[in-house]
């Protein structure tokens, strides 16, 4: 950055993209956030740089001066060039995940993914995954920007999942149950700030619930509503953070219809209800010196009507995740737990 530094708080000219890539300029515009009218240092053009190359759309982001002369005045113009990658716009993805106590249970996925991107001349993304092991699921979104600035945005997402978790009743004998759920989901977003999101949608469901031993028959629903979401997230690694935070907030309302059954007690089901999930993620990173320090939260609470069960749970337990538990062991209607790492 030597050139950056002779030129540190001076007036610029004019603001000159060189976009080598299929990404709209506004877009790149938008989170270089400078002025050309007023002083530009040093840090605000290293800052400008980093933040577009943090679009994760570009292999290079550089930067450079020209000074000229106009009728006796000197001007100097800023020119930020930027290379697309050198793969892509498609690529796979491949994940490994192993989880075991070392005792009598053991967790083992693979991931699988394939995006492909620049769908639209305003950008646009599809990510396709699949994952099979202890959790199978498939994963379809569809994201596109609605505007060059991708301010506004659509977000289409399916998924068919296969979930075992267990119920402990008060006989303390462990009951594992098959769920086994579609859902698709359509919203409408706005990304407030390079960090912060809100969006809000419709969302249906249909499945089903089965246990052998507990249930004579097994358990069909369906379910519509709408959901809202609010986010901000500026932490540097999602998986292991040094600096930032990220906090998700958000509820969702639905209509619950449920085939109920007979339980092996006698006693029928009670599931299905007009029910109000709201959830809460929190986690924040920390570095001193060469360590770094991490807090996660997390709140779910399930509003239903009297003496109604929501077919929704949350869940707890797994690696990070209350540890001395086995995966998804713990499952209720109210969570709400800490750990610092």
């Amino acid at each position: 950055h030597q050139q950056l530094i002779a030129h540190s708080n001076e007036v610029v000219s004019d603001i000159l993209i060189k976009n080598q890539s299929d990404v709209h300029e506004v877009y790149i515009q938008q989170a270089l956030d400078l002025d050309a009218s007023e002083p530009t240092s040093t840090l605000d053009v290293i800052n400008a740089i980093e933040r577009v190359y943090a679009l994760d759309e570009f292999q290079r982001v550089n930067s450079s001066f020209i000074s000229s002369q106009n009728e006796g005045h000197k001007e100097k113009q800023l020119i930020i060039s930027t290379d697309e990658k050198s793969w892509g716009p498609n690529f796979l993805d491949f994940g490994l995940a192993w989880e075991t106590n070392f005792t009598s249970e053991s967790s083992i996925d693979l991931d699988f993914a394939f995006t492909a991107q620049n769908l639209t001349t305003l950008g646009g993304e599809w990510r396709t995954e699949l994952k099979i092991g202890n959790e199978q699921s498939i994963n379809t979104e569809l994201y596109l920007p609605l505007t060059a600035s991708r301010s506004f945005y659509s977000r289409s997402w399916y998924s068919l999942e296969a979930i075992d978790w267990s119920i402990l009743p008060e006989q303390n004998l462990a009951l594992s149950m098959e769920q086994r759920t579609n859902q698709f989901s359509q919203g409408l977003g706005y990304n407030i700030s390079n960090n912060s999101f809100l969006e809000f949608g419709l969302i249906t469901e249909k499945g089903s619930i089965n246990n052998d031993y507990a249930f004579q028959n097994k358990i069909k629903f369906n379910t519509f509503g709408a959901y809202v979401s609010l986010g901000y997230d500026s932490l540097n690694s999602i998986s292991f953070p040094t600096e930032g935070v990220r906090l998700i907030v958000n509820a969702k309302k639905q209509q619950e219809h449920v085939d109920n059954t007979t339980l092996y007690t006698g006693d029928d089901t009670m599931l299905g209800a007009e029910s109000l999930q709201v959830n809460a993620e929190w986690k924040g990173a920390l570095k001193i010196g060469s360590h770094a320090f991490v807090g996660k939260a997390s709140f779910s609470r399930i509003y239903t009507d009297h003496n109604k069960q929501s077919i929704n749970t949350s869940e707890l337990g797994g690696f990070l995740n209350l540890s001395g538990f086995e995966l998804n062991e713990l499952n209720g209607p109210l969570k709400l737990f800490s750990a610092l790492i």
